[in-house]
């Protein structure tokens, strides 16, 4: 029997808490009698996260309780290494989502909860355009998806994602894929850095260049000006020397000098 069977929680699909709670992870990993393995479940309001933090909890569970030793060990030894590599993915700072062939997200880890706000409750099972893409950038993401089914790689590429509360996040994303005996994609790796703040500051920096830039030519203009009126005066003093004060161009010759 699986542990939703058992305990009658409804997070199953078409199930009572589907839409409260979401799909419970022990169902999504088919990990039913396993369920104290994979984090995220909380069965009877129990204890959240690894089995090592809901370990007491679990002890005390009717449904744990069902399984011998033996079975027990076994269930650990089928499952064991899935619930390692989730903490695993959850210790690092990158943002890592896994996607199915159909772009929808199956593994959302910690980072990814962090940057976003989402939890992965909340996106598992949604095609990732659909939730975190801005609308002038679904296509092209999209077309990305498809070069990675059909093995196009190495594949990276930048784009926003929109977070819970509406902020933008500039991703840089790098790709791989994993596929089965015949070649064809079953899984799309999906990694990420938030460069949001570093390109900000690259623009900044872009933008105080241009300035400087601005600067030194104008600088380099008043220079140049100067130099040309310092000409122009010496020759209106000149002029005026030459001419008589009741030549009209004496009057003219004066309103140069006095302009410069």
């Amino acid at each position: 029997m699986n542990c939703w069977e058992f305990m009658k929680c409804g997070r199953i699909p078409g199930g009572s808490n589907e839409v409260e709670l979401g799909i419970c992870p022990a169902y999504t990993f088919n990990a039913g009698q396993a369920c104290w393995l994979v984090a995220g479940t909380f069965c009877g309001g129990r204890a959240q996260g690894t089995f090592a933090q809901k370990k007491s909890s679990c002890l005390t569970c009717e449904f744990y309780q069902e399984f011998d030793l033996e079975h027990l060990s076994r269930i650990r030894s089928q499952f064991g290494h899935l619930v390692f590599m989730t903490a695993i993915l959850d210790t690092v700072d990158a943002l890592v989502v896994v996607l199915d062939s159909q772009g929808c997200i199956l593994h959302f880890n910690r980072a990814c909860e962090q940057t976003t706000g989402y939890s992965f409750e909340e996106v598992r099972g949604r095609h990732v355009w659909d939730r975190f893409l801005i609308p002038e950038e679904i296509g092209s993401v999209k077309a990305v998806f498809e070069e990675l089914r059909t093995a196009s790689l190495p594949n990276q590429h930048e784009n926003y994602w929109l977070t819970k509360d509406g902020d933008r996040r500039l991703i840089a994303w790098s790709n791989t894929t994993l596929q089965d005996d015949e070649g064809s994609v079953t899984h799309v790796i999906v990694t990420g850095a938030d460069i949001t703040e570093r390109k900000q500051l690259e623009e900044e920096y872009r933008q105080a260049q241009k300035m400087e830039a601005v600067g030194q030519l104008a600088g380099g203009v008043a220079h140049d000006f100067n130099n040309l009126l310092g000409v122009i005066i010496g020759y209106a003093d000149l002029l005026l020397e030459r001419t008589n004060p009741s030549d009209p161009m004496y009057k003219q010759l004066g309103q140069i000098k006095k302009a410069g």
